[in-house]
């Protein structure tokens, strides 16, 4: 395992900690609202609002994980009958269509964060760039996992033997 493998494993080992406890605190708190509401009419306004703050961070902080391991969902038949050059046009050919998507979310995001990034939100008064911020850090965690395997890619370390994402 390279350096950069284990820089990685250890990023992604703290952000796998922090959709843990994004969806423990927002199952407690979700499943807290839904009884105090049912059972003794209390409406909890900040719970709905924070709910929505722990999934983006889970959605955000999951991107660059899959990506890396290749487990985001693929349509693998071509790929599969194709010789190893082909394959390895593909893999550049899709690693290159992944970075120009990352590009758009955060030219996206910073057009966001430059924008409405001051607002504050309804009930928790939280600024926007800190409610979406972990959208800053899955963006461009992105971009580094789709360099590094391009990277990895040109230099010809390893040639994919199986579909993406297949062990």
């Amino acid at each position: 395992m390279s350096r950069i493998d284990r820089c990685f494993a250890k990023v992604f080992s703290v952000f796998r900690a922090c959709q843990i406890v994004c969806i423990l605190v927002m199952s407690i708190l979700v499943f807290a609202q839904v009884a105090l509401r049912e059972l003794f009419g209390i409406g909890v306004q900040w719970v709905y609002e924070f709910s929505c703050f722990m999934q983006v961070t889970m959605v955000w902080l999951g991107v660059p994980i899959l990506l890396y391991k290749d487990s985001n969902i693929q349509i693998t038949a071509l790929y599969n009958v194709c010789p190893r050059p082909v394959k390895r046009a593909l893999d550049l050919l899709r690693y290159g269509i992944y970075l120009c998507c990352a590009g758009f979310m955060a030219y996206g995001y910073v057009l966001y964060v430059e924008n409405l990034g001051i607002m504050k939100s309804s009930v928790l008064r939280m600024p926007n760039y800190v409610f979406f911020g972990s959208m800053a850090f899955g963006i461009s965690m992105t971009v580094l996992v789709m360099l590094m395997k391009a990277r990895k890619l040109l230099k010809m370390e390893k040639t994919p033997e199986t579909a993406p994402g297949e062990v």
